[in-house]
């Protein structure tokens, strides 16, 4: 029972770190201009969505090892790779912030964010899929 318990407070703690953070987010963006350049609204906009994107991954790796899956260290090691991947392609977007295309991804990231926010069910059938194809 004490695992259990473990475990909650574990999700209810990151749950709480991932919300500090969307509302510092918010509040940098509100007062940015006065302290930044335009130039770096990307950067709050990314971050916001690889928030929401890495949350859905990290919640399935929590219920994973709650139930003992047999694949979750499979999982978690797919977590870690797409966790990296995210990292690097922010130095891509950083990159192409300079083109004429900074406008329009900034606001695909935006729709990116409420994307990958959404349904919670479709992206739980998403996740089990990708589940059940990994070796474990």
């Amino acid at each position: 029972m004490e695992k259990n318990s473990e475990n909650s407070i574990e999700a209810g703690i990151s749950q709480i770190v991932v919300w500090v953070i969307l509302l510092i987010l918010i509040f940098i963006r509100i007062l940015d201009n006065a302290f930044l350049p335009k130039s770096w609204i990307w950067i709050i906009n990314y971050i916001g969505m690889a928030i929401a994107f890495l949350n859905l991954f990290i919640e399935k790796c929590n219920k994973m090892r709650k139930k003992s899956h047999r694949k979750y260290k499979p999982f978690l090691g797919l977590t870690i790779i797409i966790s990296i991947l995210v990292c690097l392609f922010g130095v891509v977007v950083g990159k192409l912030q300079t083109t004429v295309y900074a406008e329009c991804l900034n606001d695909v990231i935006t729709l990116l964010s409420v994307f990958f926010s959404s349904s919670k069910n479709i992206w739980n059938s998403i996740l089990k899929l990708i589940v059940k194809y990994l070796r474990g």
